[in-house]
């Protein structure tokens, strides 16, 4: 917890008078703002945050004379407040307004989001996983807090239909060239409730973020009925997340997507249904509880004011330990992890550029130096959500091997007891085909599974954990942290100091209350 305002966050520092020198306290809560001072509270006060609104002089000057201050007092207290740095903990608090857990996904999609607003820092997603578990949710609720002029939502589509928008707004025309161009540059692209991938696998060049002018050639029949060759480039990068049931992904598409699976928890479960009750029982004031919650402005017009400075490029200057210790986490490299790395360094810079306010600026105001606390918390947040995906397998796989395969031990089961154990756990049954056709093989591709035939009649195929499956059931059931948090720990790169921050935990996330206290005096 801050307890008094940084220096460098105050301009003209020796133009305040010596009687005010003491600032007021500032208390957050989803009702509004709160200051304290010489143990008066005044408030709730609505906004007050925003410097640019034109009431904001009048609320400062109310506020002001409530406290017996200057309204120019409360203006420097204000900026303080709305520079404060967000950690990843308190992010994840505010988000859970209307996300009930998940909350790494949830944290990880938004920090995509930020990421925008950059010149060469995008990520695409892919949420994959059984109806109802919350991919349309989350990505709706996260893209609530941006502006909506950057968000352009296709609830469902056909294969080729970014190819054909013809939205004027995006669309130009060179009728020298004959060519379409479509501006995607700085825009989050959500695509909801598709069944395939094949509309992702028309359009990998755009995905892969190699060039900001992807060229395709599209044959339609001209109004003559002939094919005719139609010459469209998608300009810019853009953020894009794609919704889908269909758990099986190619590997290309994989690879340049971080894959996102929401949690099916009993917890979970709980949890969505209260909010859902809630806001059923009276959706007009659920809405309106949402767009007035202090907290939740709060982070959105630190999405205003991130795009408004225009931070574009976020550098790092000691890259060289990040890569040291992908390196040393990897000790067989594959092709698909350049990508992996590049996934984590968007990360890393999206922390930085969420806080720019205390980032150190380079080469111009639109450059900022990301700092040890963003690799720390890159690392962290990446080592919770990309574990599955850099196993080629989606985090329903994943979760699915922890759940019920782990529990085979040392022992082997057929696809029948498997079956039956996971109608154990969780209350339904699956398809024993979707077991041999697609969850086993990509096991076994990953390297945790293998097969065999059972001892007592060759007919029957069982399958048991590998050497390396065992490693893995030793270190979930050891309740140890996924594999990229012992990037923190090598001992042969130079040492980084770190800021004291809480790390997070899941359980006293459900249970916290929506608000969040900030100090300063």
């Amino acid at each position: 917890m801050i307890d008094r305002i940084d220096d460098n966050l105050v301009e003209d520092k020796d133009s305040i008078p010596i009687e005010h020198k003491k600032q007021p306290q500032i208390e957050l809560k989803a009702d509004g703002y709160y200051f304290r001072l010489n143990g008066t509270v005044k408030g709730p006060y609505k906004t007050t945050v925003d410097t640019n609104d034109p009431m904001s002089y009048k609320r400062d000057k109310k506020i002001a004379e409530d406290l017996g201050l200057s309204a120019q007092d409360i203006f420097r207290v204000k900026e303080c407040f709305a520079k404060k740095e967000i950690s990843l903990e308190w992010l994840g608090e505010i988000l859970s307004t209307t996300i009930k857990s998940d909350d790494f996904i949830k944290e990880a999609t938004f920090l995509i989001g930020i990421n925008t607003f950059s010149d060469n820092d995008h990520s695409n997603i892919a949420f994959c996983g059984e109806s109802s578990s919350g991919k349309t949710y989350i990505t709706k609720e996260i893209l609530k807090y941006f502006p909506k002029d950057y968000i352009i939502r296709i609830d469902t589509a056909s294969p080729t239909a970014l190819h054909n928008i013809e939205n004027p707004d995006l669309v130009s025309y060179d009728e020298e060239t004959f060519t379409k161009t479509i501006d995607y540059e700085n825009k989050i692209l959500y695509i909801g409730d598709m069944d395939t991938f094949k509309l992702a696998e028309k359009i990998r060049p755009f995905l892969s973020f190699d060039n900001k002018y992807t060229k395709l050639q599209i044959t339609n029949k001209s109004k003559g009925g002939r094919n005719r060759t139609d010459n469209i480039v998608l300009k810019g990068f853009a953020t894009t997340i794609y919704c889908t049931a269909r758990s099986t992904m190619n590997e290309q598409e994989q690879s340049r997507m971080f894959t996102f699976t929401p949690q099916t928890s009993q917890d979970k479960l709980h949890a969505s249904v209260d909010e859902a009750s809630k806001r059923l029982s009276d959706i007009e004031s659920y809405n309106n509880e949402f767009e007035t919650n202090e907290i939740v402005l709060y982070l959105m017009s630190r999405v205003i004011r991130v795009i408004g400075n225009d931070i574009r490029q976020v550098i790092i200057p000691n890259a060289n330990i990040i890569t040291g210790r992908f390196f040393k986490n990897h000790k067989i490299l594959l092709p698909r992890h350049n990508r992996d790395l590049q996934r984590l360094f968007s990360l890393i810079k999206a922390i930085a550029r969420l806080n720019y306010c205390g980032r150190e600026k380079a080469k111009g105001e639109t450059t900022i130096l990301a700092n040890d606390y963003d690799i720390k918390e890159g690392f962290k947040l990446y080592g919770h959500v990309s574990e599955a995906s850099e196993m080629g397998l989606t985090e329903d796989q994943y979760q699915l091997f922890k759940d019920i395969f782990v529990e085979f031990g040392e022992d082997k089961y057929s696809v029948k007891d498997t079956s039956t154990k996971y109608y154990e756990f969780y209350g339904k049954t699956i398809q024993p085909r979707k077991l041999i056709e697609v969850v086993i093989p990509h096991l076994m591709s990953a390297g945790l599974v293998e097969e065999d035939r059972y001892h007592e009649d060759k007919r029957i195929t069982v399958y048991g954990l590998t050497k390396k499956g065992q490693e893995y059931r030793n270190r979930i059931k050891g309740r140890m942290e996924p594999k990229m948090e012992e990037f923190v720990e090598v001992e042969e790169d130079p040492p980084i100091e770190f800021s004291d921050d809480t790390t997070k935990n899941s359980e006293a996330y459900r249970n916290r209350q929506n608000s969040w206290s900030l100090m300063y005096y």
